[in-house]
């Protein structure tokens, strides 16, 4: 693996209307409490007393409670390390939009670090992540991503960026004459659909053949998702696998659905942090839509560092094409994980890379700069905290 230092001939693209969005700028009743959730608290007036200010720090009468009992709870914890009782075809407690089944026996699986590593070496490697900076503004908000695709070659990482920038309002004025700045009634909504479509259209035009892809976050996630979830079979008639590895999540399929675990964990992540040792994998599960078939996935959790875990994660039709290589491509994720070696904080290394120059590459376009010199005038939280 070569090192983070070894960068070469780095290629930047500009979105097409990157210069003529800027120019255009410029022209223009009380709940019971029944054990197990916390009760809903209420303001009672009769309990205040009049107090005078002074110059003094105040801490609430259950503050120190707080730590104390979370420090009790984790050593009294539960874990589970044996098979459970979960027939993954009766249904039982699963939620009726959404089944889950387990693809392997309920154990752990030892991951295999030196396997990894002969993969990584015998395969081209890719990598996928963004940065995203966000201006808002009296007129409506700008939005600008600089997308980092990332290519392992023998001793180098060999990176492309591609820059794009939106403006959404909800003023027809404002944008009834342009051509870049877009009317929405949802920015967000509308900025992550454009975001999407422009991360797939430049993953699939730029990312070899014959390729092991390994993109940052979730495949099944938010409200647009079915977009990635469509372009799946593009992947696979280029050769292309696509793995998606996710590193925050409060998901909770499995410890929710799952009768022997339900209510002993706060979410999936943390089920597979008590449940998994270094260097260790779950089972293989599988979530499929009960509305919608095709947004299934294959997913497992892998705890490298005493941290916590990753999720790593294949669209069914991925997993079905590339079955007998899932194995070797999990050990392949411990061997990247470890060999970036950041316990505090544990990535894939090349998506670290592509990370990096996603960070790097954005600063080569004066988003905010550009924007003021546009005229547009920032909200006082832009100017206080930028976003």
């Amino acid at each position: 693996i070569a090192p983070v230092s070894t960068f070469y001939s780095l290629a930047v693209l500009l979105q097409p209307n990157l210069n003529n969005f800027i120019n255009g700028m410029e022209n223009i009743e009380e709940l019971q409490y029944t054990g197990g959730v916390a009760p809903i608290r209420k303001l009672e007036i009769s309990k205040l007393k009049s107090n005078p200010i002074k110059n003094s720090i105040l801490l609430h009468p259950s503050f120190s409670l707080v730590i104390e009992e979370l420090c009790n709870a984790k050593l009294s914890l539960p874990s589970i390390t044996s098979n459970i009782g979960f027939n993954p075809n009766d249904g039982d407690g699963q939620n009726s939009d959404m089944k889950l089944s387990m693809l392997e026996p309920y154990k752990q699986v030892t991951l295999d670090s030196s396997r990894g590593q002969d993969i990584c070496a015998k395969n081209n490697i890719v990598a996928y992540d963004e940065s995203i900076d966000k201006f808002m503004a009296l007129e409506g908000t700008a939005y600008l991503t600089s997308h980092s695709l990332i290519m392992m070659a023998e001793e180098e990482y060999i990176p492309l960026s591609y820059i794009t920038m939106y403006f959404y309002t909800k003023s027809k004025s404002f944008s009834i004459d342009s051509n870049f700045i877009k009317l929405s009634q949802n920015p967000q909504v509308d900025f992550t659909r454009d975001y999407i479509i422009d991360k797939l259209e430049f993953i699939l035009s730029y990312c070899p053949n014959n390729s092991l892809l390994l993109i940052d976050g979730t495949l099944i996630g938010g409200d647009l998702y079915t977009i990635l979830i469509d372009s799946i079979n593009h992947f696979i008639d280029k050769n292309i696998i696509p793995v998606f590895i996710v590193k925050n999540s409060s998901s909770s399929i499995i410890s929710e659905n799952i009768e022997e675990l339900r209510g002993r964990y706060n979410s999936d992540l943390h089920w597979s942090y008590h449940y998994l040792q270094r260097n260790e994998r779950s089972p293989l599960f599988k979530y499929t839509d009960q509305v919608n078939a095709k947004n299934s996935k294959i997913f497992s959790y892998l705890k490298i560092f005493d941290k916590s875990p990753i999720r790593v994660e294949f669209h069914e039709d991925t997993y079905e094409r590339f079955k007998g290589e899932i194995n070797g491509i999990l050990d392949l994720i411990c061997y990247l994980v470890n060999v970036q070696g950041n316990a505090k904080n544990p990535q894939v290394r090349p998506i670290f890379v592509a990370e990096m120059f996603a960070r790097e590459t954005k600063k080569l376009v004066n988003f905010e700069g550009e924007l003021k010199k546009s005229g547009i005038m920032p909200t006082m939280n832009q100017d206080r905290f930028a976003w």
